[in-house]
């Protein structure tokens, strides 16, 4: 804004000249029309109550703190192991329940965030413990995520030269054991080598299967068994289903929504700008970027009307122009995203 107001200022004193300034910001915001970015272009101003701070905040991997909190978690497992006798064939004595990588987190609860579940839930839960608990949810939800997106292809991998589980880390006594199976002993030998070497829920398939297994509140192994793999998906059903009684839930395409009223405190900031812009294609609902299963409006061309007049835009192909190819890119698009083109007068 101070640049554009410099030209405003550089332009009257040239004398007869318009002091607007033709302003364009384009580009791929990874947001459609429901979302804080493409609304603050528009609108000029998003409030610190609005949900995508908070959704941002709790799915966001770099916010959420998820690689920081499976590391702890890799190095409480690891301390745990430390303290048992693995050495030995005793594999059904082993308490499991002792290696649960976050007992906090995995025994979080998702009924307890709000109390019965509404906004004025619990009265002995402020709001502060509602946002702790909160995050307590989602980082139980996408430590289980990234643990069942990691050991369920391991599973169909680990008979497979070079597959994933030796990928990932497992060292040569862990090795041996995969054709039959890890579990007891065996898995928590491995478990101890891959933390080790730094390993955590997200990189190593045999950390991963502890996850489960502390999520679940079954013993973990691997491969996992259909019951195993059910309970696990059961739980992550129950977690991403309270996240969204919340509002909070796993970003969807054009369901993010505007700020509503809850026991939250903001997590955000008030942002604003003073450029008037306009959308070329107006807010639009034509998507831009499609592959397998996902269609969204991604991409936005916006101006600045007091100095810029719309003359024309090209026009957009519609999803099934975009899907003969299956998705983007493709033979006829062969960028993943599609161009948005705007002819604009001075």
């Amino acid at each position: 804004e101070a640049e554009v107001e410099a030209c405003r200022s550089q332009g009257g004193a040239g004398g007869g000249r318009s002091t607007e300034v033709g302003v364009v910001v384009a580009g791929d915001l990874n947001a459609d029309s429901t979302d804080a970015v493409v609304q603050l272009l528009l609108e000029r101003r998003i409030v610190s109550s609005h949900r995508d701070w908070r959704i941002g905040a709790l799915h966001w991997p770099p916010s959420l703190g998820l690689a920081a909190d499976a590391g702890a978690a890799a190095q409480r497992l690891g301390d745990n192991l430390r303290r048992l006798n693995i050495e030995g064939p005793e594999s059904d004595a082993l308490d499991w329940s002792l290696l649960a990588l976050d007992r906090t987190a995995c025994d979080a609860d998702p009924a307890a965030v709000f109390g019965d579940g509404t906004a004025s839930g619990s009265p002995d839960v402020t709001s502060e413990d509602a946002g702790k608990r909160l995050r307590q949810v989602a980082l139980s939800f996408h430590r289980l995520r990234g643990a069942i997106k990691l050991v369920v292809p391991a599973q169909r991998l680990q008979r497979q030269p070079g597959g994933l589980l030796a990928e990932k880390g497992c060292d040569a006594s862990g090795e041996g054991e995969m054709d039959g199976g890890l579990a007891g002993v065996s898995l928590a030998v491995a478990a101890a080598a891959s933390v080790g070497r730094g390993e955590t829920l997200l990189t190593c398939a045999i950390v991963a299967a502890i996850e489960v297994g502390a999520q679940t509140g079954r013993p973990p192994r691997l491969p996992l068994s259909d019951q195993d793999v059910a309970a696990a998906l059961s739980r992550l059903q129950a977690l991403g289903l309270h996240l969204r009684a919340s509002q909070v839930g796993v970003p969807t395409p054009g369901t993010a929504g505007r700020p509503g009223t809850d026991c939250l405190p903001p997590c955000g900031a008030d942002l604003s700008h003073g450029l008037e812009l306009q959308s070329a294609y107006g807010v639009h609902t034509h998507p831009t970027h499609v592959t397998v299963g996902y269609a969204n409006t991604l991409d936005w061309l916006t101006f600045c009307p007091a100095a810029l007049r719309l003359r024309a835009t090209a026009p957009l192909p519609g999803e099934a122009e975009l899907r003969r190819y299956v998705a983007m890119p493709s033979v006829e698009f062969p960028s993943d995203h599609v161009s948005l083109i705007a002819d604009l007068e001075w």
